[in-house]
């Protein structure tokens, strides 16, 4: 933990210096900030709303960040995860490991960018109170712009937990600086960062009520995660003259088209260790267990992968519409990949290295927004590498009838390669080459939305072909006949006088349950009571939040390879989860209180995955305050 802390204190002392340094003298002006992140092959700037106000600020932890409904969780703040919802789930990537801890770390496509007036700092920290088995979280981000071009930043994450049962620690850090520049004819755009993670693998709680006892013992997981990236465009013009009159002619600049180029250059690890002897884990759970490469009782795995990116693209010159006609944007991309990937079944020595290469093209075509109407059209295709004749096509329109009533159609297909990862990998705990057929998805998504009503309805159709999953050994296998997954959601929030009813429901069912385990209905409510005392200077919120699930069977997971699996073993129970909070906010400070799972004292040990319990019912604390200075 001492280390935790001098990291915390690095990062505090480095944002505190930045601000004196280069703080705006000027305290009277009025407070500007505006942010922004990157979007189609990140040439559009897609404007976002700083959220400053402490709205669900109780919900602190970082795995319900996209969606706050209900997620399999191995129990302690900083572990593996997924969505119990299928739509919600990410595509897999090359380097998979990654996959069930996404939330907690850095990516570039999630990164956002600032232009403010004054210096911004968010500073966001989290507890249970505990000194034995304590929990902490903080997150902390400075933001300010050098000139009126030229902005700059610097956010870390930390996450130390011990775990409420024995060999759960975790000890997450991640670090970033970003920046842009922009200017009429030229914007930049620049990320670096680190994630670095340590995970005690307890393999699980052993069967027993008051023992807590884990399958494994000195087992760890080190995930490692390194990333440069720059993104910048030029935009081209021709000059020209307008006569004004016969003496006068104004020169004007008369845009051709736009020119971007996109570079990213990343650099991920993943190690596990675990003790051979006493080991009932792997030898009697898989169907392969090596202890070849160990002379000192101990197995080592590891897995390193490098990637570079590079595209560039142009953007074609909008022609003047004629009134009430939308005007069109033609975007194009050329892109190469190049990837490394090593396996090693020691510190030292490598048994598997493997280089891969992709070429690509891509369209987009969208519409200018006409009255809040659009569509979007966007494809990809792989003409040579690894995932050749790979492709994807997105279809999405938006028809808003008034400014209350708003429909969305999403459609989206692919055809994509296997993932290396589930072709081929060689450990000392699991062994697999497999030959399969490129997948096949299909996604319609339709959304309808009432603002003044705060109503939602929509529903997802997915068919999936030569779906991959992890079987009942976790190994991959495909399932090459074609199943659907059909969803449907409601979300209605109601306002009574100062209480206030939200409501998420969530119904889902596959056409195949063999490959694929999801609860039929999950759904999140919170009931609470909104009011402003001591002349509106204390905004406060007091009431409980709740998530539900029908029951299904749990999936279980593997430490080794960081990947959660089918399981037909043992089902979910009906308890929800019940949580009560307060919340308070004084000017830019907002604190909150919160005792999570009351209802442990029904079902001891709830799980939401096999072997790992749930926490019991534990109180929490969190401090969240802005700074303008």
């Amino acid at each position: 933990m001492k280390k935790f802390n001098i990291k915390i204190c690095i990062i505090i002392l480095l944002i505190l210096k930045l601000s004196f340094s280069y703080g705006i003298k000027k305290d009277s002006l009025k407070i500007n900030i505006h942010s922004w992140q990157l979007e189609n092959f990140y040439s559009d700037i897609i404007n976002i709303k700083i959220d400053t106000s402490f709205n669900n600020f109780h919900i602190y932890n970082p795995i319900y960040k996209n969606s706050i409904l209900g997620k399999n969780f191995l129990g302690n703040l900083g572990q593996a995860y997924f969505s119990k919802i299928f739509s919600e789930n990410k595509k897999k990537k090359f380097f998979p490991f990654y996959d069930n801890f996404l939330n907690y770390f850095y990516k570039n496509e999630d990164f956002s960018y600032f232009h403010t007036n004054k210096p911004f700092t968010k500073f966001i920290y989290t507890s249970n109170g505990t000194k034995n088995r304590s929990e902490q979280l903080l997150d902390i981000i400075h933001t300010q712009n050098i000139n009126k071009y030229w902005n700059v930043g610097l956010k870390s994450n930390f996450i130390a937990s011990e775990g409420l049962y024995f060999n759960q620690k975790t000890q997450n850090f991640s670090i970033a600086f970003f920046s842009s520049f922009l200017k009429k004819n030229y914007e930049i755009h620049f990320n670096t960062f680190l994630n670095k993670y340590k995970l005690e693998e307890s393999g699980g709680k052993m069967d027993g009520d008051d023992v807590i006892t884990s399958y494994l013992e000195d087992a760890f997981t080190i995930l490692n995660n390194k990333s440069l990236f720059l993104s910048q465009s030029f935009l081209i013009e021709k000059e020209d003259t307008i006569v004004i009159n016969d003496s006068t002619k104004n020169l004007i600049y008369i845009p051709k088209g736009k020119i971007f180029h996109n570079f990213n250059i990343e650099k991920s690890h993943k190690s596990y260790k675990d003790k051979i002897e006493g080991n009932e884990f792997y030898k009697y759970n898989f169907l392969f267990f090596n202890d070849e490469y160990s002379d000192d009782g101990v197995n080592y795995d590891s897995t390193l992968f490098y990637s570079i990116t590079n595209n560039f693209g142009y953007e074609f010159a909008k022609k003047k519409p004629l009134k009430k006609t939308p005007n069109f944007t033609k975007k194009i991309f050329l892109g190469h990949n190049y990837f490394t990937n090593l396996y090693y079944n020691s510190e030292e020595d490598f048994k598997s290295y493997n280089k891969f290469y992709n070429f690509y093209a891509s369209l987009i075509f969208e519409s200018e927004i006409i009255d809040s109407n659009f569509f979007k059209i966007k494809g990809k295709y792989f003409f040579d590498g690894y995932n050749k004749n790979d492709f994807d096509f997105n279809l999405k329109l938006k028809r808003q009838i008034n400014k209350n009533n708003l429909f969305i159609l999403d459609f989206f297909y692919e055809k994509k390669e296997a993932i290396y990862f589930y072709k081929y990998y060689i450990s000392n705990h699991f062994w697999w080459k497999n030959n399969f057929k490129k997948q096949k998805n299909f996604f319609l998504n339709f959304t309808y939305k009432n603002v003044k009503n705060h109503f939602k309805i929509g529903s997802n159709i997915s068919m999936l072909e030569n779906h991959i999953y992890l079987d009942s050994v976790a190994h991959p296998e495909q399932f090459q006949e074609k199943f659907l997954i059909f969803e449907a959601f409601l979300e209605k929030n109601f306002f009574i006088y100062n209480f206030r009813f939200f409501n998420k429901i969530h119904f889902q069912h596959a056409t195949n349950n063999e490959v694929l385990n999801i609860p039929k209905f999950v759904s999140y409510h919170s009931f609470f009571y909104e009011n402003i005392f001591f002349k509106n200077v204390l905004k406060t919120r007091f009431g409980f939040d709740i998530r539900f699930n029908t029951s299904y069977y749990l999936p279980k997971y593997s430490p080794a390879i960081s990947q959660f699996y089918l399981k037909y073993e043992e089902k979910s129970s009906y308890y929800p989860e019940l949580n009560i909070f307060a919340d308070f906010q004084i000017k830019r400070a907002s604190i909150f209180l919160k005792y999570i799972n009351i209802l442990s004292f029904l079902e001891k040990n709830k799980f939401s995955v096999i072997n790992y319990p749930l926490n019991e019912s534990s109180f929490r604390v969190g401090v969240l305050w802005n700074f303008y200075n």
